[in-house]
């Protein structure tokens, strides 16, 4: 084999090691997540000053990879035929066998070295890849520039005359790709099942409205203003309440919140002639489409516990607590008054017996259900949407393979239910 056929091999291979140095570099950056991608910009340098670059105008970035990529592919590819030619005639073999043989083997180089392996390793380790070859990249796209500006501007002529927009990436990590982190956290065991569902609802708690966490107007304990003190504290007593709404006429009128501290600065004096009025403090209103986060921060700078939520006519929706607002994070907070009885307990018969007010997310995480919770978020919501009507005690209902009974209820409310699963159809 002559010298010259020697050094044409070795620029072979050269270009195809360019080539996958181009593709590597290409795979590494679409590759990187990013969190990974605002990692290196906050290392500062020269590395950082390029991938910003790069990042504002990722056409041309993109372009000019493509352009190197490519070119020198093309340009391995006919030196590796000339260079069969010639070993064809120096050793008379026929021109087409060798080129036969020669296109085989080019295929299979060039897409062992510059794309397969070079974009499994990029792949695997994009942010070293970045950081290892973003210099070189940067003289190699410069020297490349007239070519690359050229496809560049017919790309955009091109997107442009068809409609399309060019975008540039977005550095802004999503809620999906959070929860993602978070998802595969838990596979990898770097976060345990509850620490996930924390961050969840943390993710969730921005956008959730208080009129998903507040005590629904029928399950407050609310107490006339005229109503003796005797009688409010041993209602208070009774419901293991700390504060109490306190309303005029009607609940659509709440004039304040009695707190059982203000009424104990008075426990020496004669409290049965006195009257709520005496101890009350001015109620907080919000409206039921105020966000929960937004009001947490109000709690905080107000140093308030309670408000009262209102709907769209002024009238009282609910109250929401500081507890309420925090359970939505940590879950369930148990005191030292809270009942220790489940919202759902199994029966001998394989049934469960719930409470009309349990969560429906709940029954789903226990009894592992996929009922549907989204114009409702109560058991007694569902079996309302259900029914369509206030049903009677004796009533049943299923819903896919759930068999719903009503077991107690009044004209206004839903109490008890039983849950029975069903054999799959």
């Amino acid at each position: 084999m002559s010298e010259i056929s020697r050094i044409e091999i070795l620029l072979f291979f050269l270009l195809i090691f360019i080539g996958g140095f181009f593709s590597s570099f290409e795979t590494a950056i679409l590759s990187l997540d990013k969190l990974s991608f605002k990692k290196i910009l906050k290392r500062g340098g020269t590395r950082s000053k390029l991938l910003e670059l790069w990042t504002s105008n990722q056409n041309d970035f993109l372009t000019g990879i493509y352009v190197g990529n490519n070119a020198f592919n093309v340009g391995a590819a006919v030196l590796a035929a000339s260079v069969s030619v010639d070993i064809a005639r120096l050793y008379g073999y026929r021109e087409a066998y060798a080129l036969a043989v020669a296109t085989f083997l080019i295929t299979l180089f060039l897409l062992l070295f510059s794309e397969v392996l070079p974009k499994s390793i990029a792949r695997h380790n994009p942010e070293k890849t970045v950081m290892l070859l973003a210099t070189p990249l940067h003289i190699a796209l410069l020297i490349l520039k007239p070519f690359s500006g050229f496809f560049s501007w017919v790309s955009r002529v091109v997107v442009t005359a068809t409609g399309g927009e060019t975008h540039r990436r977005s550095l802004n990590v999503t809620e999906d790709e959070i929860r993602e982190i978070i998802n595969a956290g838990e596979v990898a065991g770097a976060i345990e099942h509850n620490e996930r569902e924390m961050i969840h609802s943390i993710i969730e708690f921005g956008d959730t409205l208080v009129k998903e966490v507040m005590v629904p107007r029928v399950d407050m304990v609310c107490v006339e203003v005229q109503t003796p003190m005797e009688e409010i504290l041993q209602i208070m007593a009774d419901e293991k309440l700390s504060r109490i709404p306190v309303y005029e006429e009607n609940m659509d009128t709440v004039i304040g919140v009695l707190h059982i501290k203000n009424v104990m600065n008075f426990w020496r004096k004669n409290i049965q002639d006195m009257t709520a009025i005496e101890f009350i403090t001015m109620p907080y209103f919000v409206p039921e489409t105020k966000k929960i986060s937004e009001l947490l921060r109000e709690f905080q700078s107000q140093r308030i516990q309670m408000a009262i939520v209102v709907d769209e006519y002024g009238g009282t929706a609910g109250l929401v607590t500081i507890e309420d607002l925090i359970e939505e994070i940590v879950g369930e907070i148990k005191d030292e008054y809270d009942d220790n009885i489940s919202l759902i307990k199994k029966q001998e018969d394989g049934s469960y017996l719930a409470d009309a007010k349990i969560e429906i997310y709940l029954i789903n995480e226990q009894l592992h259900l996929h009922l549907p919770s989204e114009e409702y978020s109560t058991l007694s919501g569902l079996i309302l949407w259900l029914f369509k009507r206030m049903p009677k005690k004796g009533d049943t209902i299923t819903y896919e393979d759930v068999r719903f009974t009503i077991i107690e209820s009044d004209r206004k409310r839903i109490h008890k239910v039983l849950i029975q699963l069903l054999p799959s159809s």
